[in-house]
């Protein structure tokens, strides 16, 4: 299921009087937990601040993080930055967040996952452990971000605490650089009088990077029968909720699938082996949209040349005692070369150590033949298989 994370009720209230959403209040340790059986939804009200939010989703996260398959957090934010690009009302996708701990700020930012493709101006983010409404506030922040909030580096920190993705929408609702001392109790009142403007924005915000479908709540289940819809990959991966594919990779599965294409029995049975033997698979494990679509285009990569496969699993053998030390090895371009390009750190006297034992423990004459051919791709299937 996606995991919709707001601060406040006043900005959700178009989510929970939705009749096409359908949230109904869902049992759980704390109040704020919605869920919508219909789409597979669930919504969270994390409380303002970055101590509320990432404790409330962390709770959540621990005890249904088999289930959540994308955090998106949504809200409002202020403008740091006077230019033309941030206008009151607008909605952005941040990309980067970043946090500002009181007077300083903390080391640790988080990016999100799915913001390549978005409808909206993307841009960063800092969030503040305190409400920033003065012009001094904006002088701090802004070299770091144009835009400020509460709650976006705590839904990015939990988030890749449970290796899930997340991305985060926000209504610009007030211009920080204008404010000062007097005025700020009146900016928060006109930012609350505006919430349930914000919270529609935010809804159809969330409508188009989240178009939904009825009975997703099955088709997450059964991730075969999403994959039997579509007779042409990139089709698939385009409607589905397990993979996101930025126009590169587009661009480099395409490519794949017309070499594989003409060596199979047609679309449908390409299609076939694909979703069992790779996509179903990719589909269920975790980790974000983007190295998903990383595997299965390494996966891709393999059924179109097998003998390069077998080729890099006995090279990543004989060459693991140095990927163990954390030597750094280069290869000569499609390995023309027998020779390799190694890298290494030594600070104290125990890396020099470090360093010859993994040299000793390398077969030299063995990566020297694999490069130069001396080699059978039956050795490949043996000696994984001994070390299985």
């Amino acid at each position: 299921m996606k995991l919709i994370a707001i601060a406040h009720r006043a900005e959700a209230q178009a989510f929970l009087k939705s009749r096409d959403l359908a949230f109904k209040p869902e049992a759980f340790a704390f109040d704020g937990l919605y869920y919508s059986t219909e789409h597979n939804l669930a919504l969270l009200l994390t409380g303002e601040g970055v101590q509320s939010a990432t404790e409330k989703l962390a709770a959540l996260c621990g005890a249904k993080h088999n289930k959540i398959q994308e955090i998106i957090n949504l809200g409002v934010a202020g403008i740091l930055e006077n230019s033309p690009q941030f206008k009151l009302g607008e909605v952005k996708e941040i990309r980067t967040s970043y946090l500002s701990l009181g007077h300083k700020m903390e080391f640790k930012s988080f990016s999100a996952s799915s913001y390549d493709a978005s409808p909206f101006h993307v841009c960063d983010i800092v969030t503040s452990s305190k409400r920033a409404l003065k012009t001094s506030d904006c002088q701090k922040l802004l070299p770091f971000a144009p835009l400020v909030d509460r709650e976006t580096w705590a839904t990015g920190s939990v988030a890749t605490r449970f290796q899930v993705p997340f991305r985060s929408l926000k209504v610009l609702s007030d211009k920080v650089y204008e404010a000062d001392q007097e005025d700020s109790l009146e900016v928060c009142r006109i930012v609350k009088d505006q919430a349930p403007l914000w919270s529609q924005q935010l809804l159809d915000a969330f409508y188009k990077i989240s178009p939904l479908q009825k009975d997703a709540a099955l088709n997450n289940q059964n991730p075969k029968k999403e994959a039997l819809k579509e007779k042409n990959l990139l089709d698939f991966l385009e409607a589905s909720s397990s993979f996101h594919v930025t126009t590169s990779q587009k661009r480099k599965i395409k490519s794949l699938w017309d070499i594989l294409l003409p060596q199979s029995k047609g679309e449908k049975a390409l299609m076939k082996e694909l979703e069992d033997s790779t996509l179903i698979p990719l589909g269920l494990e975790k980790g974000t949209l983007k190295s998903k679509t990383s595997k299965l285009i390494e996966r891709l990569e393999n059924l179109v040349s097998p003998f390069k496969t077998d080729f890099q699993k006995l090279l990543d053998k004989e060459t693991n005692p140095l990927k163990e030390a954390r030597c750094k090895l280069s290869f000569s371009r499609l390995y023309e070369r027998d020779s390799i390009d190694l890298s290494f750190t030594i600070r104290r006297p125990k890396d020099a150590v470090k360093l010859q034992e993994a040299l000793e423990k390398t077969d030299f004459t063995a990566i020297s033949n694999l490069l130069n051919g001396k080699w059978n791709s039956k050795e490949s299937s043996s000696s994984c298989g001994d070390k299985a």
